[in-house]
């Protein structure tokens, strides 16, 4: 029997609405997913806070010193027989090239630094490293010598009549250095600690004990390390040594540590403290970014304009960096380059 046309009219709808229903349900849910990751951006204003020139106080913080030490020293007499008329150098004195150490029958024995003893004659054929010891022994005495310390010249033979001269030494053969009167360091810094010659009595033997040093600092780094383009002053228990490139004066410290009885390393807390000799711009450490040219750079704002120009950096402390003030350093700065959304000059392009 055939179904009745009312009756399918009567379900269509119905079929319509199941097979719809699933469409509708998934372009709802990606209405709502869509929703749920949209990310509303945020603007961020270009903030400027005027430069500034200021004395930059000087950054303190405390560093451990590292010390490592030399074996004991001694220093070999080699110079003439004779009587000692008398000893210049105490307990406690730091040795300097070309101090007078000991004086016999009124000449003066001589230090003379180097890295190997002057061990015969020393003229203009003598090897480099002998030559340069001898002009520097010279120098340190206040006379002229060449400037290629390497080289024997009229001004070397010049300046050791007149040194002999002065000291009392017999009149040397021209052309010729003899280290009988002098005696040989193997380091600066050399600090006396026992003084054998006595005063009236006869002089030290060739190859005998003249004077005999505490140990001495071979180096002394600093952790942390310190900026090396900046000058500091290491103050330690009695005192203060310079720190010049990072380095500290060794000379200066051995004379205010104590070497321990045993091992040749020690360690010891100090404070290091910035020398700000010269006037300083303060800026916020984000505010100095690197440049196409490698080189510091700052976004500068004057009179309306608004530009990157390069800086030189001279350290800083815990949230701050300072500036070498120069004539672009007016104005105002933009202490947020990195963060900001608005159009500003680039350093980087």
């Amino acid at each position: 029997m055939a179904s009745s046309p009312a009756r399918g009219v009567r379900y269509w709808p119905l079929v319509v609405t199941l097979l719809s229903a699933p469409v509708v349900l998934v372009a709802a849910w990606l209405v709502l997913d869509s929703r749920t990751t949209v990310v509303p951006t945020v603007s961020t204003a270009a903030v400027f806070a005027p430069l500034e020139t200021d004395s930059g106080s000087g950054e303190t913080r405390e560093v451990r010193v590292g010390l490592v030490w030399s074996d004991p020293l001694q220093m070999v007499y080699q110079g003439p027989v004779g009587t000692v008329t008398a000893v210049p150098a105490e307990l406690g004195t730091t040795i300097a090239a070309g101090q007078v150490v000991v004086e016999v029958d009124g000449a003066a024995v001589r230090t003379v630094f180097g890295d190997k003893p002057l061990y015969s004659t020393v003229t203009a054929t003598s090897g480099k490293d002998q030559i340069a010891v001898v002009n520097n022994f010279l120098a340190a005495l206040g006379k002229q010598v060449p400037s290629d310390r390497t080289r024997w010249t009229a001004a070397t033979t010049s300046a050791i009549r007149a040194v002999a001269k002065e000291s009392g030494w017999p009149e040397p053969v021209p052309g010729e250095f003899d280290p009988q009167w002098t005696v040989w360091v193997p380091r600066d810094g050399f600090v006396v600690e026992n003084v054998v010659p006595k005063v009236g009595f006869p002089a030290p033997g060739a190859g005998e004990v003249l004077l005999s040093g505490r140990r001495t600092l071979v180096e002394a780094p600093l952790s942390p390390a310190p900026d090396a383009a900046m000058t500091y002053t290491l103050r330690v228990e009695g005192g203060e040594v310079p720190v010049v490139e990072g380095v500290v004066d060794l000379v200066s410290l051995s004379a205010l540590v104590v070497p321990p009885t045993e091992g040749s390393t020690d360690e010891v807390t100090a404070r290091l403290v910035a020398d700000m000799q010269a006037p300083v711009v303060s800026v916020a450490p984000g505010a100095v970014l690197a440049g196409a040219d490698g080189k510091p750079c700052l976004i500068v704002r004057r009179g309306g304009t608004v530009k990157a120009v390069t800086v030189e950096t001279a350290g800083g402390t815990p949230g701050t960096t300072y500036l070498r003030p120069d004539d672009t350093l007016a104005g105002e700065y933009l202490t947020n380059p990195l963060s900001t959304t608005d159009t500003v000059p680039s350093c980087r392009s």
